[in-house]
């Protein structure tokens, strides 16, 4: 199994997670925690929805700062999207990080993580999406639909490797960096924190 900093192991069972933000990013974290057995999902937690409505089948239970009312084996997801540069998951972070509240980790069954990949508290991990030997994914990080990070590569806190970009082997990319669809990042280039790679960019030098 891969290491995990927090969140989802191999003896997780029925472990209530709720969802911090019900848009587009939100309900596609909310696909892979419903088909993996070991969460059982609560719910959303969006202030701009209506409490009690319902999105995709599952329940808007109030806003972000209603979080401090769930009981404490409630772990949380902040599954707002990060296109380019984007505060919102971090600020998000930080209210919950204050109530001392617990993260999990959201992979999809249908991905593939070697076991010696580590994956940081809050990340998610979308359907075919490769972790390659050695590699580590720091916490809150999106590894999107089909995207893959190679042996020895490791990403950084707040980061989302969008569909289909793949990080090469030894690559470092910094924290709340956002790599485009399709992007390539060469072996052992460093992308500075902050950066945005455009989809489809080749990146053979660091940046």
């Amino acid at each position: 199994m891969p290491r995990l900093e927090q969140g989802l192991t191999s003896s997780s069972k029925n472990q209530p997670i709720v969802l911090i933000g019900a848009g587009g990013h939100g309900i596609a974290v909310a696909d892979i925690a419903v088909e993996h057995p070991a969460f059982r999902m609560l719910g959303f937690l969006d202030g701009s929805r209506e409490a009690g409505s319902f999105v995709e089948g599952h329940k808007v239970l109030g806003g972000f700062e209603n979080a401090i009312d769930f009981s404490d084996d409630v772990e949380f997801v902040i599954s707002l999207g990060q296109v380019g540069r984007d505060s919102r998951r971090r600020e998000a972070f930080k209210l919950l990080q204050s109530k001392k509240l617990m993260f999990a980790s959201v992979i999809s069954p249908r991905c593939h993580i070697s076991d010696s990949a580590e994956v940081g508290k809050g990340s998610a991990v979308f359907p075919g999406a490769v972790l390659g030997a050695l590699s580590r994914v720091a916490p809150h990080c999106i590894i999107n639909s089909g995207a893959i990070v190679e042996h020895h590569a490791s990403v950084g806190t707040f980061s989302h490797v969008a569909p289909g970009a793949i990080v090469l082997g030894g690559a470092v990319v910094g924290h709340d960096v956002f790599i485009g669809a399709g992007a390539i990042i060469f072996q052992n280039v460093s992308v500075s924190a902050g950066s945005v790679v455009p989809a489809g960019a080749i990146i053979r030098e660091d940046i």
